[in-house]
């Protein structure tokens, strides 16, 4: 699967493309520090799914078209070689068909994303653990909701909590308390904590209360389509 070659002027209108979310963190970096995520745009205008329904329907199809999705991207970002650090996802089908490819891919400026809607085996871990991991690449859960339990996966790099803590409820003493015990226990443990779908002032400054080290989300704009050459790249916007 190979779509052709997409400029960011037309970028929108093509079927299958990549964007990128900004993520901030207290210290503006020198490079953009964002997620890729896949955009697919049916025939219908001003639709498009999101990453992970797309990502649902494509493994109901088959566990091939995902790992051949998540090589996809993972190869038009490396190909591309635009600086900066970037978060891009990877889903179990990928490590289960893939992982002798992973072990040859550069873990510079890249973070892999994965969450546990998804199920993983220990043994299936240790296999991304053996290819990525012990090679200084970095994991990330994603789509984390639960402030009672910090996860304990073998060389992880931190989590994002997910939007849905930050929309669902109020912002209470018992809500601060709660999320703050949970950012610090993950600090404890070594692992940074992202904040996603942060899209008021409110809420960006209730994360960064809680302790989080990064966050993302609309306060800092849509996401950006991702270029095709390094000039493109001038124009990124990077949330101060």
């Amino acid at each position: 699967m190979t779509p052709s070659p997409v400029s960011v002027a037309d970028a929108w209108t093509r079927p299958l493309f990549l964007v990128w979310q900004p993520i901030w963190t207290p210290q503006p970096p020198t490079r953009p520090v964002g997620e890729i995520l896949t955009r697919i745009r049916p025939p219908q205008p001003e639709w498009a799914l999101s990453p992970l329904a797309w990502w649902r329907m494509a493994a109901t199809l088959g566990p091939h078209l995902v790992a051949q999705l998540d090589q996809w991207v993972w190869q038009t970002v490396a190909r591309h070689q635009i600086p900066g650090h970037w978060h891009i996802n990877l889903w179990p089908h990928t490590v289960m068909t893939q992982a002798a490819w992973i072990a040859q891919q550069p873990t510079a400026g890249l973070v892999l994303e994965t969450t546990e809607q998804w199920p993983w085996s220990a043994r299936l871990w240790d296999t991304l653990y053996d290819v990525w991991m012990s090679r200084q690449g970095r994991v990330m859960l994603d789509d984390w909701t639960d402030d009672t339990v910090v996860p304990a996966y073998r060389g992880l790099h931190g989590l994002k909590i997910d939007q849905t803590v930050w929309h669902d409820e109020p912002f209470t003493a018992a809500f601060i308390s709660r999320w703050t015990d949970f950012v610090a226990r993950c600090h404890d443990h070594g692992l940074i904590v992202i904040a996603e779908g942060i899209e008021t002032p409110e809420q960006r400054d209730i994360a960064l209360q809680c302790g989080c080290d990064g966050l993302q989300g609309f306060l800092w704009g849509q996401p950006q389509v991702w270029p095709q050459r390094t000039d493109d790249a001038e124009g990124f916007v990077i949330p101060q």
